[in-house]
This record gives structure tokens, C-alpha cells and sequence, in this order.
């Protein structure tokens, strides 16, 4: 839900040349999300995405070595080139601790780690 609150108003017209989107009388705040796709909770959400994330990088890795390690060009399913594969391969590879570090504060209900991975 959206609730609406007064903003104040700038008088001066300095203020107003400064910054003319700022002269609208109600500005809208989002509350925090309680809610996941239509009604599952936000923890199943939050590691719907991670575990999404994740299987998607160990695909990205397993056809880098597939194509490259194996030279299979019959896997070569992006048909990106070797070059590109091996840089979005690194990308995910980089990217798979922060996933688990993301898991893992979502199990133990931690800020820090998950803000990492964001």
C-alpha cells in the first residue's frame, strides 16, 4: 500500500528553479514488501531468486566447460563465441559465493550477507 503525505512547500523561487519536480503538494512512500508473487512470504521469495540465480550461473559454468574445456561445439547453445563465453562465465563464477553467502543469511536471518549479493 502507498500512503500519501504532505511534502512541504518551497516559497522561494530560487528553491523553485533549483529543483522544479520538488514543488508537488503529496509525495508517495512504499511500505516494505509483505508479500511474494500474489501471497507467498518474502523469505520463500527471497530464495526462490537466489536458488534461480544460482542454478543459472552453474548452467552459464557447466557449458563454458562443456564448449571450452571439452570443445564441444555442439553445446554451444548461446552460439556467443568462445570469448564472450569464458567472460560471462567468469561473471558467474564470481557471482556463486555471494549467492551462498545470500542463502546462508537468509537461513540464519542476517541483513549483512544477503546485502552483499544485492
Amino acid at each position: 500500500p502507498v500512503s500519501l503525505v504532505r511534502a512541504p512547500v518551497r516559497q522561494s523561487l530560487l528553491g523553485r528553479l533549483a529543483d522544479p519536480f520538488r514543488d508537488s503538494r503529496l509525495m508517495a512512500y512504499c511500505q516494505p514488501a509483505a508479500q511474494f508473487c500474489c501471497g507467498f512470504p518474502v523469505e520463500f521469495g527471497v530464495k526462490f531468486i537466489l536458488l534461480f540465480h544460482l542454478l543459472r550461473s552453474l548452467i552459464c559454468l557447466a557449458e563454458t566447460a562443456l564448449v571450452v574445456g571439452f570443445r564441444g561445439a555442439e553445446y554451444d547453445y548461446l552460439s556467443i563465441g568462445r570469448t564472450h563465453l569464458i567472460a560471462l562465465s567468469v561473471f558467474a563464477l564470481a557471482g556463486v559465493p555471494l549467492i551462498l553467502g545470500g542463502l546462508w543469511a537468509v537461513q540464519n536471518k542476517l541483513e549483512s550477507p544477503l546485502r552483499l549479493y544485492w
